[in-house]
């Protein structure tokens, strides 16, 4: 292709009105989102991002946009959250870490019109109450420890580590809020039986948000 019908945009070009820190910290906001899906004013080190992004929203938008994403801005709760533009995130998510989410879903909804936010619990607690939900298809602790961990990377939920892993505590995000658009309780509990009843032998595909 000839070259002269097709130049290279620089980053200036593309964006000229931008000052070399608006650039450098709309890169910063778009790659935070993109790799980790959320920043959240009340998390360490996210405070000045979330700020100038709140301010900037519309650029951070439009970028978001052509990288195929949608994003959310929650001023209630001081958050900005990456949504992929299928919004197809319990059919990629292998059935044993889409039930460990609904019932983390659960627990914070529960808990959340009862006590108010934060919502925090147990490892161990968490652990009670998915054997009841769960039953037979209770992932193993291990494994639990691992979903749990990704769900932490991707800011759905903050882990307060303890010597005693069981009595690590758990705070759910309200990121969860959006990469599980449900409205209701009645509709988790449905989405948690229906999975619940699929075959073992359902194709599970990789995991990822």
């Amino acid at each position: 292709m000839n070259e002269e019908l097709s130049p290279t945009l620089t980053a200036t070009q593309f964006l000229p009105e931008m000052s070399d820190s608006d650039r450098e910290n709309l890169r910063a906001a778009v790659t935070e989102l993109f790799h980790h899906q959320a920043i959240l004013k009340e998390l360490p080190g996210e405070r000045d991002l979330y700020d100038w992004t709140r301010l900037h929203f519309t650029w951070a938008k439009e970028v978001a946009a052509l990288l195929g994403f949608e994003i959310v801005l929650n001023e209630d709760d001081e958050l900005i959250y990456a949504i992929p533009g299928e919004r197809a995130t319990l059919r990629r998510l292998r059935i044993e870490w889409t039930l460990v989410l609904l019932g983390l879903w659960y627990d914070y909804d529960v808990q959340l019109r009862a006590e108010g936010s934060p919502v925090r619990f147990t490892i161990e607690a968490f652990n009670e109450s998915l054997k009841t939900k769960l039953g037979d298809r209770m992932p193993a602790y291990s494994a639990l420890k691992e979903i749990l961990s990704f769900f932490s990377s991707r800011k759905l939920i903050r882990v307060d580590h303890e010597d005693d892993p069981s009595r690590s505590r758990i705070e759910v995000l309200p990121t969860i809020r959006f990469v599980l658009p449900f409205g209701d309780l009645e509709k988790v509990s449905a989405k948690l039986e229906e999975l619940m009843s699929q075959s073992e032998a359902a194709g599970e595909e990789p995991a990822h948000v």
